[in-house]
């Protein structure tokens, strides 16, 4: 394929370079005006550089990301299109572990006591989307997170067509934000983490939010054509679009949940 690639865009290149030169009147070739030889030239380059950009590998990445002492982390994780799983586990020294099919990559900047963690897979950016040959390369990025338990925890995922299944019970998760595209969304909010506020925006997707039992929310909820389902017996309405556990003032472990909907549903209970 990259034989193919290389030939076409060669292809493409010295057709341009040609019309560039007939069209300055430097040789008398009638191929094409200047614009259209800068196209060809630019549609040349892209398609070669596009060869040789980075691929996501599709084996398993088994990766280890230490704490560096840290007393709590800040995560993002930018996963696109195929699967991904987060949930607790990771060792004391650790901030995150897990298998990455589909490659990572991700850098780490400790700010005082906490870690910034940015965690993306391999080879994902603007190659990657326009380039079609590419595209079966990049989906399918299979992703199991494990996170740190006993430390306080900022997280947001944005994800394209992914199918997410986040458990976030066991984690002392503070500030939560989540963006979905055409995706299928299935959260499990912390059990322990005192307050925690939560954000969702889902674009064309489903999203199924689990409260644990003991942990009160106070849910807002804005739709535009997505279905809503709130589970009125735990969370009863008390304005329009918002919902509230009627011991939310006084629990020990509640959640703040803010919630946009645009298509497909929404399912909290």
């Amino acid at each position: 394929m990259r034989k193919i690639a290389l030939t076409g865009g060669g292809i493409l290149v010295a057709l341009g370079a040609i019309g560039v030169l007939d069209a300055l009147g430097l040789i008398r070739v009638s191929i094409c005006g200047l614009l259209w030889a800068f196209l060809l030239i630019a549609a040349g380059v892209w398609i070669v550089w596009g060869a040789y950009a980075k691929v996501p590998s599709s084996e398993a990445q088994e990766v280890t990301i230490p704490l560096e002492g840290a007393t709590s982390a800040r995560i993002g994780v930018l996963h696109g299109a195929g699967r991904l799983q987060v949930k607790g586990g990771a060792g004391p020294g650790e901030v995150a572990r897990g298998t990455f099919v589909g490659g990572l990559e991700y850098d780490v900047k400790r700010e005082g006591e906490v870690l910034n963690l940015n965690m993306r897979v391999a080879g994902q950016g603007l190659a990657a989307t326009l380039l079609p040959w590419r595209w079966i390369k990049t989906r399918g990025a299979e992703w199991t997170v494990e996170l740190n338990e006993e430390i306080p925890l900022m997280l947001k995922f944005e994800g394209g067509a992914s199918d997410n299944r986040l458990d976030l019970s066991a984690l002392q998760v503070k500030e939560l934000r989540i963006e979905t595209g055409a995706s299928g969304t299935k959260l499990t909010l912390p059990s322990r983490a005192g307050q925690t506020r939560a954000e969702i925006t889902c674009g064309a997707g489903g999203v199924e939010v689990r409260v644990p039992s003991g942990v009160a929310a106070r849910i807002e909820a804005h739709r535009g054509l997505a279905e809503v389902k709130i589970d009125r017996g735990r969370f009863p309405r008390v304005g329009s679009g918002l919902y509230e556990s009627p011991d939310y003032e006084t629990a020990a472990n509640k959640v703040d949940l803010r919630a946009e909907a645009y298509l497909g549903s929404l399912d909290v209970r």
